[in-house]
């Protein structure tokens, strides 16, 4: 609500005029407006009593159009702010179907999760200092609610970042590059064919990124279970079974690459080129 008290009028009127500026509903300009005026006639002439001024405006601002406008406020700010997040993550932009930067993955060091935790402490504090919950409808609140609990997890979690396993035997970096190539890289044209290749040319470097994770974790005394061992390891290696890894029927993700190229009907230069690129990035 408004903050109390106000110490002059002519603040009061600043104050309304701010708010009528950032609110695009007509019904509440024209109810601050017919407001404004009586407040700006008497700070020359008799003074309003503070506290009916106080009324008024709390008032206006409970008022149906104005809670309805710190609403939508709310929403696009968090649209906005999500946005913003996402498009930090190759890997999720993909998920929603947003085709940007689908030539790279996500980056899984602990460098940019340390950047990301500090650009998550911004937004909060923006979210305190622009939104009382006070002023929210009730189905804002919980969304103000949730957001602000998701990050103070997110910060007191960091503290453990090095007691996950990258590699285990229910999910891991190693069973998830196929799962996301499969499931999530489509190839609609020959340039969505040769952003599958420039992520198979960079899964050295996203999974050497989580080894070395797991190497310090190790070196911390932080290790999955030893039964966990032998199962990571099959299922690596069923990654790697197959042409061009061996003179087997096609590997995965080869299986995977090639059954996408042939939907384009491409012609046989264009489709071998792609083929051999595929081949040598394996």
């Amino acid at each position: 609500m408004f903050p109390k008290p106000l110490k002059t009028l002519s603040v009061l009127s600043v104050s309304l005029f701010a708010l009528l500026a950032c609110s695009n509903n007509t019904e509440t300009q024209q109810t601050l407006e017919k407001t404004i005026d009586p407040i700006a006639q008497n700070a020359v002439t008799p003074a309003m009593p503070q506290a009916k001024v106080e009324s008024e405006i709390d008032r206006i601002l409970a008022s149906p159009e104005a809670q309805a406008d710190i609403n939508i406020r709310l929403d696009t700010w968090f649209e906005t702010k999500f946005m913003e997040e996402i498009r930090q993550y190759p890997q999720y932009l993909a998920q929603l179907g947003i085709r940007e930067r689908m030539d790279e993955w996500n980056d899984p060091s602990r460098a940019f999760e340390l950047e990301r935790l500090e650009q998550a402490k911004l937004n909060l504090a923006e979210l305190k200092a622009n939104f009382d919950p006070a002023d929210l409808d009730k189905d804002r609140q919980l969304s103000y609610a949730l957001y602000v609990k998701d990050i103070e997890d997110s910060l007191e979690g960091s503290r453990w970042h090095a007691h996950s396993y990258p590699f285990n035997q229910m999910f891991g970096a190693h069973s998830g590059v196929p799962a996301f190539l499969i499931n999530n890289h489509s190839i609609k044209s020959v340039e969505d064919a040769r952003n599958y290749i420039a992520r198979l040319n960079g899964i050295d470097e996203y999974l050497g990124t989580y080894i070395e994770r797991s190497k310090a974790s190790a070196a911390a005394g932080i290790q999955p279970p030893k039964f966990v061992y032998d199962q990571v390891n099959e299922a690596a290696k069923s990654i790697i079974t197959g042409a061009p890894f061996d003179d087997g029927d096609y590997s995965t993700l080869m299986n995977d690459f090639r059954k996408k190229v042939e939907a384009l009907n491409l012609d046989d230069i264009t489709r071998k080129t792609l083929y051999e690129d595929a081949v040598t990035a394996l």
